[in-house]
């Protein structure tokens, strides 16, 4: 997500862990922070669940490579466990293991998770 956001930026607004919005979108980002259109910075421990997510989200695409879109869905699926998505996570997850095979072992810890995540 890093060097898509480096690449590309994100332009729909964020929320911040404490619910503030901040709005203008993502110019970049690095491993401590990320830049704002705005040239403020956010430390990414600063940034919603929510809006990590919906960041991940955008960055998979329906024209990408099986293997690729595979490996970002499992990603984003792990990570939708973590912030409480568990079906989310879990649609993700499946379809990642259809598009890529090694995925396939490792659904079942998932599948069979009781949590808390």
């Amino acid at each position: 997500m890093i060097e898509d956001l480096a690449k590309k930026g994100y332009a729909q607004p964020i929320k911040k862990k404490s619910g503030d919005a901040v709005a203008g979108g993502i110019a970049t980002a690095d491993e401590q922070q990320i830049t704002l259109k705005s040239r403020a910075t956010l430390p990414w421990s600063e940034l919603s669940l929510d809006s990590a997510y919906e960041i991940g989200a955008s960055f998979i695409q329906p024209d990408m490579p099986p293997e690729i879109m595979g490996f970002r869905k499992w990603h984003l699926g792990v990570f939708a466990f973590y912030a409480g998505k568990k079906k989310e996570g879990l649609d993700l997850l499946e379809e990642a293991a259809k598009l890529r095979g090694v995925f396939k072992e490792a659904l079942p810890i998932f599948q069979n998770a009781s949590g808390p995540y």
